[in-house]
C-alpha cells in the first residue's frame, strides 16, 4: 500500500476540499501537434500541423523544412536523420522519399 502525503491538501488521506481543486475539461479540450527539428548545434524549424498527419503531409513537412533546418544549423553532409517508428515514418512512400533525398548536396 502506498500512502502519499501532500501538505497542500492537509496531510494523510484527507479528502480534497473544493477550494483546493482546479476544474479541468475532460473531453473536447482540443490538441496541438507540431513537427520539430533539434540537434546538438541548436533548433531548426518548428511547424504547426493542421488536421491529421499522414505520410504525404509528413513528406511535405520534411521537404519544406528538413533540409533548410540542416543548412541553417550548418549540419553538413555527415548529419544523421532520426525519427521513431510511427506508421507515417515507416510508410513505403516515406522511405522511398528519404532514400531519394539521401545525398550530400541536399544538405549543402
Amino acid at each position: 500500500m502506498v500512502t502519499t502525503v501532500n501538505a497542500m491538501f492537509g496531510g494523510f488521506n484527507k479528502a480534497c476540499s473544493e477550494q483546493d481543486t482546479i476544474p479541468t475539461v475532460k473531453h473536447g479540450g482540443g490538441s496541438l501537434m507540431f513537427w520539430g527539428c533539434v540537434s546538438s548545434k541548436g533548433t531548426g524549424s518548428l511547424v504547426k500541423i493542421d488536421g491529421k498527419l499522414n505520410a504525404a503531409c509528413y513528406q511535405k513537412i520534411m521537404a519544406d523544412n528538413l533540409h533548410s533546418s540542416a543548412r541553417k544549423l550548418r549540419m553538413g553532409p555527415s548529419c544523421t536523420f532520426q525519427h521513431n517508428n510511427d506508421p507515417k515514418h515507416k510508410a513505403r512512400l516515406t522511405l522511398q522519399w528519404l532514400q531519394q533525398k539521401k545525398t550530400a548536396k541536399d544538405f549543402a
